[in-house]
């Protein structure tokens, strides 16, 4: 839950509950049933509330295990995936800022929900036009202190302890540095890789915005953020799962006393007078989904089933595209030979009924492929007397997928033939689109019956099969685009994505059933060339914003 005021005159509240802002003509105060005090997450770091523990250490009812703090950690950046843009962009919120409720008596202490904290403040940020202006200001540097603010208290969870004496009275682009520095020198451990890369992205989160195309909204913005550091804390958050609930409450001694801000008393933190509940809904603040067994997806559907595979088609495995519903070739005269083998995975044999397909008997890649082939059971004719019914049958030689590893210099080296660094730069430097695996169907055929009645088994007839061409029908891409400055693309200097949004099937996997929305998180290529490594599940419906009511 965040409360921010505007000016002291109408208090603004983000109840998440609710998933909406609500404007009240009175100031209430914060409130926790059976609560008397607070203790900011400050309060918690310096007094040694995040140890050094054992990475899975299960007596943890005084301390904040490695589960604990990344869930912390991860929803506090849910709540600026909601938050990233508005009037609080600007601001730049610390440790001192997140609170939590507290019940505390002459010998202990308990703060309650742990994992769910709260953050207050006001939001003085002058009039509409100065705030505008200010807001501009920021973009220009390409800096969101929020977000500065995020990747600081991310590395103090992690690292148990406040970096304000190494990092206060520095201006923002040498705060930036800094942290970095910090984030290098103290995750060198590849178990932590996922947080390092969302602590990352929340300090290049001003450039990688930047490099979106002109004509994205504010939905690709906080898709790319979902993308770039939620989906990043989740995946490290799924290695260490906190062994204790949702809202667990934290047991602290005597002598970790809290401070009382002074804006909330004691007296208004009582059961009668509760105005807001702190505690977020499970649909919000919920222990991301465990990793299915299943393949991640990673293959589009073709925009038509008429291409033809190699080596007689227009694409290849290195291919660069403008789009994944043209696939005209930009590097057709200049396509590179591939830095290494490609690998081939090749299914024997694929024969199907309509009504097998309908059913999902066969996988859903069988229902869009047969669909694209036109191949629904149809009814055709006049009056019932004539009415002709007909069944489809379809028999494929071979299911084939071919797939290589684009390396780094496979990559820069292909973005600066002249041809296809031309064709960036008169699009306005929009990201193009490299093809490392094709799905194809070999030798298809289909047969069908017809009859005039449906339920009458011996008056179907089948007729002859009818052989087609082969066709691609899945296309898998990395997306590649120059990255820039602030006035300008440095030359050569080439960023590499996995692109799986949208994305139909796996890789060598032809029954995978695909029922939500799965997309892959944006890495540099520096940063690996497996395909399969950094994937992240993000469900369908899960991004909601919060609007004004």
């Amino acid at each position: 839950m965040i409360t921010a005021h505007l000016y002291y005159q109408y208090p603004l509240s983000v109840v998440f509950n609710h998933k909406a802002f609500r404007y009240e003509h009175e100031r209430h105060s914060f409130s926790f049933p059976g609560a008397n005090t607070y203790i900011s997450l400050r309060d918690l770091l310096d007094k040694h509330t995040f140890p050094k523990v054992p990475k899975f250490d299960t007596d943890n009812s005084k301390y904040y295990s490695f589960g604990d703090r990344y869930l912390l950690g991860l929803n506090l950046a849910k709540s600026l995936f909601h938050l990233f843009d508005g009037p609080w962009r600007p601001l730049n919120w610390k440790t001192e800022d997140i609170g939590f409720p507290a019940t505390e008596t002459s010998t202990s202490m308990t703060v309650h929900s742990r994992h769910s904290p709260y953050i207050q403040f006001s939001l003085d940020i002058g009039d509409e036009e100065n705030r505008i202006q200010k807001r501009q200001a920021e973009d220009e540097k390409l800096c969101y202190p929020m977000w500065l603010a995020l990747a600081q208290i991310l590395l103090e969870l992690h690292l148990g302890r406040s970096l304000a004496h190494k990092v206060e009275d520095l201006d923002k682009p040498k705060l930036r540095k800094r942290l970095l520095q910090i984030s290098d020198s103290e995750l060198r451990d590849n178990e932590f890789d996922s947080y390092k890369e969302a602590i990352e992205a929340c300090l290049n989160i001003g450039y990688n915005l930047f490099l979106l195309p002109r004509k994205a909204g504010p939905a690709e913005a906080r898709r790319l953020i979902r993308n770039l550091i939620i989906a990043k804390l989740e995946k490290n958050y799924e290695k260490w799962s906190s062994t204790l609930g949702e809202y667990t409450d934290l047991d602290l001694t005597s002598n970790q006393q809290s401070r009382k801000p002074e804006d909330i008393t004691a007296s208004s933190l009582n059961k009668d007078a509760m105005a807001i509940t702190p505690i977020p809904p499970p649909s919000f603040l919920q222990r991301p989904p465990t990793r299915s067994s299943q393949a991640e997806s990673t293959f589009h559907l073709a925009p038509r089933f008429t291409i033809k595979p190699p080596p007689y088609g227009p694409l290849h495995l290195g291919t660069i595209i403008d789009d994944l519903k043209n696939v005209e070739p930009i590097n057709e005269t200049c396509r590179l030979p591939l830095p290494g083998d490609a690998y081939k995975h090749i299914t024997e044999g694929f024969f199907a009924t309509t009504s097998r397909i309908e059913t999902g008997e066969c996988g859903v890649w069988a229902k869009f492929v047969v669909e694209r082939m036109g191949s629904e059971a149809s009814l055709t004719g006049g009056d019932s007397a004539k009415d002709i019914y007909t069944k489809y049958a379809y028999r494929f030689e071979k299911l084939e997928e071919i797939t290589f590893t684009p390396t780094k210099k496979y990559m820069t080296q292909s973005m600066n033939e002249p041809a296809v660094k031309d064709f960036v730069e008169g699009g306005g430097w929009d990201p193009v689109y490299m093809i490392t695996g094709l799905k194809i169907v070999r030798g298809p055929t289909i047969t069908w019956q017809k009859s005039k009645s449906w339920a009458l088994e011996e008056s179907w007839k089948w007729e002859k099969w009818e052989k087609c061409d082969d066709f691609i029908y899945g296309i898998r891409v990395k997306r590649l685009y120059f990255k820039r400055g602030v006035l300008s693309a440095r030359s050569g200097t080439v960023v590499g994505e996995y692109f799986h949004y949208g994305a139909r099937w796996a890789d060598i996997d032809f029954d995978y059933a695909e029922e939500n929305l799965k997309e892959v998180i944006a890495e540099d290529i520096s940063q690996g060339d497996e395909e399969m490594e950094a994937k992240a599940q993000v469900m369908d419906g899960e991004e909601i914003w919060v609007t004004p009511i």
